[in-house]
């Protein structure tokens, strides 16, 4: 079985790294990738950077290079149910955005949700949205939530999933909540490659000294980051088998 999985910042393919063995750095067109065997076939990760663009452009290029059997996107969510915490797991079960509805491959699904019970990983299965445009109000995920009825948000999977449905490749998604539906979010995009996610860091001092609750904001974030990573890290241990 070959799958590629795709994640849009590096701190969001650590997780996946980890799991694997013998991993050789891959360059695909102009994306960052690694590529690693299993006992069971061959796992391709891709950086794609941030945005249903960046990450179309990826999986296209990825299906240049190869079969494959399964497409799956992984990384960080926002979330749109009131009940999911930073560091609470989503399987998919399909993908939304536009108008547009890609269902989850019934096999990964399954076999998600048997990884996140049997490590007593906190998950909840359902449709996930992807947004253009980062939703940084409870105002706006409520919006979203009623227009899509998706449990969680990103900004990466619908591109994926697209380019898969052209190709006859499955697709599947796993995300771990940053931010719950309440948190008011202040725009990264000054101070945040796309592409990398890399601070930058004149941006981090207009942020700060524009915004007043930024130090906290700052922290708040890091430890988001840190709870979505541990639990990203946990279901590929268990996911890819190690």
């Amino acid at each position: 079985m070959r799958r590629a999985i795709f994640c849009a910042l590096r701190w969001e393919c650590r997780p996946v790294l980890r799991a694997l063995r013998q991993v050789e750095r891959r360059q695909i067109g102009r994306w960052k990738a690694w590529r690693a065997a299993l006992r069971d076939g061959e796992i391709v990760v891709v950086q794609t950077g941030v945005g249903m663009e960046r990450a179309r452009e990826a999986a296209r290029a990825v299906t240049a290079s190869g079969a494959f059997d399964l497409f799956l996107s992984a990384g960080c969510a926002g979330a749109l149910d009131g009940a999911l915490r930073a560091g609470d797991l989503v399987v998919a079960r399909s993908i939304v955005a536009d108008g547009a509805r890609f269902d989850s491959d019934a096999v990964f699904e399954t076999r998600a949700t048997e990884v996140c019970t049997r490590l007593n990983l906190p998950f909840r299965c359902g449709p996930v949205l992807t947004s253009p445009l980062v939703l940084t109000s409870a105002v706006a995920r409520q919006k979203a939530v009623e227009a899509s009825g998706a449990i969680a948000v990103e900004m990466e999977a619908a591109g994926i999933a697209q380019i898969a449905s052209e190709h006859g490749v499955g697709i599947g998604e796993v995300r771990a909540v940053l931010d719950s539906a309440d948190v008011e979010l202040h725009e990264s995009g000054d101070f945040m490659d796309p592409e990398s996610g890399r601070l930058k860091p004149l941006g981090v001092v207009r942020f700060v000294a524009s915004h007043p609750s930024a130090a906290s904001h700052l922290w708040a974030l890091r430890r988001m980051m840190g709870a979505a990573e541990r639990s990203l890290t946990g279901f590929f241990a268990g996911y890819l088998g190690r």
